[in-house]
């Protein structure tokens, strides 16, 4: 599989409306592991160590109070169960999406 391949399957797997589902019905499934460990080897090395930021904690305005903090550590979302982020979006349910994906 060459690096164009792997770039491409990332973007399909990327993709909310496509993921590791559309790869599975589309290609030839000689191809399908090869590109699979491609993706999970991208994000290994250039983005699972990089430092994120919890959108969730991010408000319209700077009036969060202990409450509010309180209440978000309670929050069981995929980030707090998950310990690979990658692998639980690649292989959750893709879901349609209206718009481009710079409106996303």
């Amino acid at each position: 599989m060459t690096d164009v391949t792997s770039v491409y399957a990332a973007a399909i797997i990327l993709h909310p409306s496509r993921r590791k589902h559309y790869i599975r019905q589309n290609w030839d499934s000689m191809y399908h592991q090869s590109a699979f460990d491609a993706v999970e080897n991208l994000w290994k090395i250039e983005y699972r160590d990089r430092a994120t930021v919890d959108i969730s904690t991010i408000s319209a305005s700077n009036d969060s109070d202990a409450f509010d903090e309180f209440a978000r550590d309670l929050d069981v979302t995929a980030s707090t169960i998950t310990s690979d982020e990658y692998e639980a979006f690649a292989n959750d349910t893709p879901f349609g999406i209206s718009g481009t994906a710079l409106e996303w």
